[in-house]
């Protein structure tokens, strides 16, 4: 077991697992949230107009970042889907998505998105961030626990 010298010394230790746990096991558990919404608020229909894809979704972990900026002992931790819009949907210039719109934005807020996705493709409000960001406030030991979880391991 490691030891301390001081109470700085103790308190820097504390907050440098916490700022590991928080880019580590709590992105991990947020992530499994949100991809939780995703299923049950995006991906409950079937698309009549595109093809879905199996890989580079919304609902592809790969496409889940999280961010973390720690400021002394306040720890801050942005998780964001990424994921760009499926290619069969958008006519013409892509890079519009790249950084004014994002189909994360377009499918929590039913933004219509650039002039570039056909309106029979546009649909209305699907959350899945915002009851994501709902449940950990309701359930801070959703955060707590996977802190727990890396500082015991």
């Amino acid at each position: 077991m490691k030891t301390f010298n001081s109470v700085s010394d103790l308190d820097s230790a504390i907050n440098a697992a916490i700022g590991v746990a928080m880019a580590t096991t709590v992105t991990e558990a947020v992530t499994d949230l949100m991809v939780q919404n995703i299923d049950a608020n995006v991906m409950s229909y079937e698309p009549s107009e595109y093809e879905r894809r199996s890989v580079g979704g919304i609902n592809d972990r790969n496409n889940i970042v999280g961010e973390t900026a720690n400021a002394g002992n306040v720890h801050e931790l942005i998780v964001r889907n990424v994921a760009m819009p499926n290619v069969s949907v958008i006519t013409g210039d892509y890079s519009a998505w790249d950084n004014n719109y994002h189909l994360a934005d377009v499918i929590e807020n039913g933004t219509m998105g650039p002039n570039n996705v056909p309106s029979r493709l546009r649909m209305p409000p699907r959350p899945f961030v915002q009851p994501t960001q709902e449940y950990i406030d309701i359930h801070p030991n959703v955060v707590m626990n996977a802190i727990s979880k890396h500082l015991i391991t």
